[in-house]
């Protein structure tokens, strides 16, 4: 009976254990879950363009910080003056 007593309070604390770890799994999840819910919610409402245009910059981090340093230093162009700036250093070819 003691031993039985002791082999099922082993087995207890291991399926206890078990519980516990399956239970913390799962709050990681929800947490991974919430903090991914909370950087996605606010572009839900953007365009799609919009959406399309950021995910494709986030390829290309160091030539959005370029095209950024561009404009900073080129912030007296305006409409089509811009336009036609943007086309000749960025090799975008006129029509």
């Amino acid at each position: 009976m003691l031993r039985s007593c002791c082999l099922d309070s082993g087995h207890n604390s291991k399926r206890a254990a078990s519980r516990s770890v399956r239970s913390d799994a799962a709050s990681s999840r929800h947490v991974v879950a919430r903090q991914l819910q909370q950087v996605v919610a606010p572009i839900a409402f953007d365009p799609d363009e919009l959406v399309a245009q950021v995910l494709a910059a986030t390829t290309y981090p160091t030539e959005v910080v370029e095209a950024d340093r561009w404009l900073e230093k080129h912030s007296g162009l305006k409409g089509e003056e811009l336009a036609k700036a943007v086309d000749r250093t960025w090799g975008v070819a006129e029509p």
